[in-house]
């Protein structure tokens, strides 16, 4: 896009101010970013951005923006105001700092001053619930059966007190939990929405009803409850718990590990917390932290079997074995007829390659919570099931019963498609296949703009930037080997080659230095800076904090090999932090990636873009354009495997594999199968095998059903 003239600035603010005002927030963002292209120093358009941004749920680019219109409107009362309303959300001990700094630097009035203060001082802040016309006796009674768990006469007592007390908003919230303990959702919705309209700044009945909504699986009204209750007591532990529960439901587990150790500095020893915060941590590939805070959790309450569960997970993941077999044994000890720890012993024994042990403790999971779809999913991606096991018509029953929840039933629908294609009924597959990508993209909205905004961000800040010239000074010599390309395109079994070398540890999907370079980038460009502005110390930090990272996981390990699929993204980037790494990228057939991606369900939350056809191909060319754009700057900064190549002409591909990664050839890499390590991926049980070609082409059985995604392609 060619630079706007600056004369056209403020029609298009007026545009974007309008709707911003009518709803339309992301064609908003684009406007307001058309204009920070051309003058990133316009206060009133980050300010308008962050009051979007806050509105949306979304405080930590709401700081952002306010902060730079802070600094540069710093005598405007209501960007200050914006500014603390979203820094007091954010609850993050460096932004209040920041933003106190930046107001005594302002020189604010002592009224205003003040009045920031005090919204962003967790510990003065104080619950605004009050007993009214109430006395303390009948409150401390109340209260006291609730503890008990005396929830009937809790919900009755309550009751007669809202008659005798109709206007205390605090007996109708502790009525509403009452109910939500005794199963009545209905009247609990009622008692809280009641306890909110007699007292709209009662912070803890908007976030026990926030709480209440996301047991219901009202995801985003719960998350409106809960920043709500924030926003009106920054230092509400409960909230801060909940708030992280929530973006954990929605995948965002980096931004609920912020929330857990918040609730937990707020108020700590809840092994609630913990034991959230260890799987959260977990999820963003934290292991070590991870299995601080499951280690903790289970000091507290030891007879929490879902919480060794997660230990033993954290504690694979950091090759502890021992210690996490340990862990699995004494969850189902607990928890012996538990089909979640069930399913987790199961999931553990196929990571290490015992599918046989594996299978037994699936089926004991299945007949444990036979409506569990994720049950029926996980296992038959390891196992084919022949058409006379009885475990086929019990998931297509439960796939066809209108009873089935959407959650189970998009499940059963990968299952399916899977068994039907292992028993080569191929006019089957995609009645189930269809339904499931649908009933996905229903849950995770995607929108395949935001990828191509993306890429296009990246391009565009590396545009004009000679990178084989630049050179880093204090970088480190640490060498990892990344593998990367999309995913499904054969990156694990490449991995597993590699990994099979005498001088190469394999450390999965690790993911910290493309998040790290994302990071990077985007706080650059909200800042209207480009490559050249970057300091190249902040350069040679990313490669000294991943290498921290990394030698941490992996202490005593010569070489690793890091299988973040993002890196082809930000690539240039980490190849200057860490220029001694290799890079490997793979490729396959986009017919044959593409459908292998549409078969298969990827965590919630992640890979949004699979489950829409078109989408899919817009994606693979976003994947070619930046690839193509690497080649044409860095052609000799990495390695690319043809998937097709390296199953026709498997040694000698390899051989160029390893050399390309700066090691000499071991026989073993042609062996890789029996390499016993950890893997924790969709592939666990292919890289168990020899290569094979049957997957070669598979798209030809399907090209009937896959037409949207041929013509997204062209």
């Amino acid at each position: 896009m060619l630079p706007i003239n600056p004369s056209q600035i403020p029609k298009i603010y007026a545009d974007a101010l309008r709707l911003q005002n009518a709803g339309k927030l992301q064609d908003a963002v684009k406007q307001y970013s058309i204009i920070l292209q051309a003058n990133p120093r316009i206060a009133e358009v980050h300010y308008q951005l962050g009051r979007l941004f806050l509105g949306a749920d979304q405080p930590g680019k709401a700081v952002d923006h306010l902060g730079i219109a802070a600094d540069l409107k710093p005598a405007e009362p209501a960007i200050w105001d914006a500014y603390g309303d979203a820094v007091a959300e954010l609850s993050e001990d460096a932004e209040i700092t920041q933003c106190l700094t930046r107001a005594k630097a302002a020189g604010l009035p002592p009224q205003i001053m003040t009045q920031l203060q005090d919204k962003l001082n967790p510990r003065k802040a104080k619950s605004k619930a009050a007993i009214g016309t109430a006395s303390r006796k009948e409150i401390e009674a109340l209260v006291a059966l609730m503890n008990a768990g005396k929830f009937d006469k809790a919900e009755a007592t309550a009751q007669s007190l809202r008659k005798k007390h109709p206007k205390v908003a605090l007996i109708a919230d502790i009525l509403a939990n009452a109910q939500v303990r005794l199963g009545k959702t209905d009247d609990a919705r009622a008692s809280f929405k009641k306890a909110i309209a007699l007292d709209p700044t009662y912070a803890e009945a908007h976030n026990n009803y926030g709480r209440l909504l996301l047991e219901l699986g009202e995801v985003d009204d719960a998350l409106r409850e809960t920043r709500t209750a924030l926003r009106l007591l920054p230092g509400l532990a409960l909230a801060h718990h909940n708030l992280g529960a929530i973006l954990a439901r929605k995948g965002e587990h980096s931004e609920a590990v912020k929330r857990f150790r918040k609730a937990d500095q707020l108020r700590p020893n809840s092994a609630e917390t913990l034991r959230m915060m260890g799987n959260a941590l977990s999820r963003v590939k934290e292991y070590f932290e991870a299995e601080k805070a499951l280690r903790a959790a289970v000091e507290i309450d030891p007879d929490d079997a879902e919480s060794h569960v997660l230990l033993g997970q954290a504690q694979a993941a950091i090759g502890q074995e021992g210690r996490a077999k340990e862990s699995f044994q004494k969850a189902l000890s607990l928890a012996p007829n538990s089909s979640a720890v069930n399913h987790r012993m199961a999931l553990y024994l196929q990571t290490m390659g015992d599918f046989d042990a594996a299978e037994a403790y699936f089926r004991k999971a299945i007949e444990l919570d036979p409506e569990n779809g994720e049950n029926y999913r996980v296992m038959v991606a390891s196992y084919k099931l022949t058409m006379d096991d009885p475990l086929i018509q019990q998931m297509i029953d439960r796939f066809n019963d209108p009873e089935t929840t959407i959650s189970n039933r998009r499940q059963l629908g990968f299952a399916l498609s899977k068994v039907m294609e292992d028993n080569k009924r191929y006019d089957e597959v995609f009645k189930y296949l269809h339904t499931a990508n649908a009933l996905m993209r229903e849950e995770f909205p995607y929108d395949i703009a935001s990828r191509e905004n993306e890429v296009s961000a990246v391009m565009s800040f590396f545009e004009k930037i000679d990178l084989p010239s630049q050179s880093i000074e204090g970088a480190t010599d640490f060498a990892p080997i990344f593998v990367t390309g999309m995913p499904r395109s054969g990156t694990t079994l490449v991995e597993q080659i590699i990994s099979s070398h005498s001088q190469v540890s394999g450390a999965g999907e690790v993911g910290f230095a493309a998040r790290a370079a994302q990071t990077l980038i985007f706080n650059a460009r909200a800042q209207g800076k480009s490559f050249g502005d970057l300091p190249p110390t902040e350069i040679a930090n990313l490669g000294r904090d991943y290498e921290a990272y990394m030698r941490q996981n992996l202490p005593d390990a010569p070489r690793i090999t890091d299988k973040s699929i993002q890196t082809y993204t930000f690539m240039g980037l980490i190849k200057l932090a860490l220029p001694r790494s290799r890079m490997i990228v793979v490729r396959r057939d986009p017919r044959d990636n593409l459908l292998s991606i549409y078969r298969n369900m990827f965590v919630e939350g992640t890979h949004l873009y699979s489950y829409n056809l078109s989408d899919l191909g817009t994606y693979y060319k976003l994947f070619v354009r930046l690839l193509e754009f690497w080649q044409e700057r860095i052609p000799d900064w990495f390695h690319i495997v043809e998937y097709e190549d390296l199953v026709a002409d498997t040694e000698a591909e390899s051989r160029k594999l390893i050399a390309a990664c700066g090691l000499d050839w071991e026989d073993q890499c042609l062996a890789f199968h029996k390499n016993s390590r950890r893997v924790d991926t969709l592939s666990v049980y292919q890289v168990r095998q020899p290569i094979y070609s049957s997957s070669l082409k598979a798209w030809q059985r399907y090209e009937e059903e896959l037409g949207e995604l041929f013509e997204a392609l062209e």
